[in-house]
């Protein structure tokens, strides 16, 4: 339990991070004190919920039971007690010899429970479910594969705890349990995901596999330089959508390629799946950023030269500002 909760925090943590170069920094002491602070705070939290607290997380902190119960309906597939089978007339009863036959029990007005209480003890939320259904239950089953097991070691129909609807249980003659398949809670919902899927199908076929933005620094708008230049300065931001590494060239028009400069930066390579941001800046001559309005910056991947994206953006001199 503990390798699998310092896992969970791991896991956690490295998906805000290149995961390859994280594991490597975490291990070698290389990784921020933030990333130590995380993964112990993430396994300290997973071990107290599921190795100590465990049904109590269930029972008190997960919403899932209480979601469920405003969603359940009369016909609402659910862990059922079939009570007019299990309590019969005169209740259940533990097998005696003179009760041990289905014959026998129900010629005395007893049911088929004979109260092994196998189904409370495999509960993982410690209820029982011939109390009727109950907000801790999480419909994992294991009280019907208890009830099966014990039905089949005494010569019983199997059946006494399944999955089943308040209707069915309630009429007249419960028919087989199945799913309404013609219903309208099960068509609309069912047409709602249908509609979902095809929707993030098409977005995933029809995604680009790269993202540019290039934002105008505002504050200042501009600088003028000892050289009598004057600076625009720009944040580029570029998403790598593919599963591949890539390297890409920076270029603009409309100015002279030599007035961007990225400073100190040898290549702009960005990981797969991941984004990179940098400060690009572009000089240009006095008179010549008068006369300039609009730069172009070209964004190109050298594995698809013909994947190049371009954006336009403002440029600011002193002359438009008077």
């Amino acid at each position: 339990m503990i390798l699998i909760s310092f896992w969970t925090g791991m896991t956690f943590a490295a998906y805000f991070a290149y995961a390859p170069q994280f594991v490597h920094d975490f291990f070698t002491g290389q990784a921020p004190y933030v990333a130590y602070f995380t993964v112990i705070l993430l396994m300290t939290t997973t071990y107290l919920c599921g190795g100590i607290a465990r049904e109590q997380v269930c029972i008190y902190m997960c919403p899932y039971a209480r979601f469920q119960g405003v969603m359940y309906e009369v016909d609402t597939l659910a862990v059922s007690y079939d009570a007019r089978r299990g309590e019969g007339a005169a209740g259940r009863i533990a097998p005696k010899a003179e009760l041990r036959t289905p014959e026998q029990r129900e010629a005395q007005g007893h049911g088929d429970c004979i109260d092994c209480g196998f189904c409370v003890q495999v509960c993982p939320t410690g209820i029982d479910i011939r109390k009727g259904l109950q907000y801790q239950c999480i419909s994992c089953g294991l009280c019907i594969d208890a009830c099966n097991s014990i039905m089949d070691s005494v010569g019983y129909p199997r059946g006494l705890i399944r999955y089943d609807s308040e209707a069915n249980l309630h009429s007249e003659t419960p028919a087989r349990p199945h799913l309404k398949w013609k219903h309208p809670i099960v068509i609309g919902p069912g047409i709602a995901i249908l509609v979902m899927v095809a929707g993030l199908a098409w977005s995933i076929a029809h995604r680009s596999a790269l993202e540019v933005q290039v934002q105008q620094v505002r504050q200042p708008l501009y600088v003028m330089l000892s050289d009598n230049k004057v600076r625009n300065r720009y944040i580029v931001h570029i998403v790598n959508k593919t599963e591949h590494e890539e390297v890409f060239d920076i270029g603009v028009r409309g100015v002279p390629a030599q007035a961007l400069n990225l400073g100190h930066l040898p290549e702009i390579r960005v990981h797969a799946g991941k984004d990179l941001s940098f400060t690009a800046k572009i000089d240009l001559d006095y008179e010549q950023a008068g006369q300039t309005h609009e730069v172009t910056f070209v964004v190109t991947p050298k594995s698809n030269p013909a994947a190049r994206i371009t954006r336009e953006v403002h440029f600011d001199g002193e002359q438009e500002a008077h």
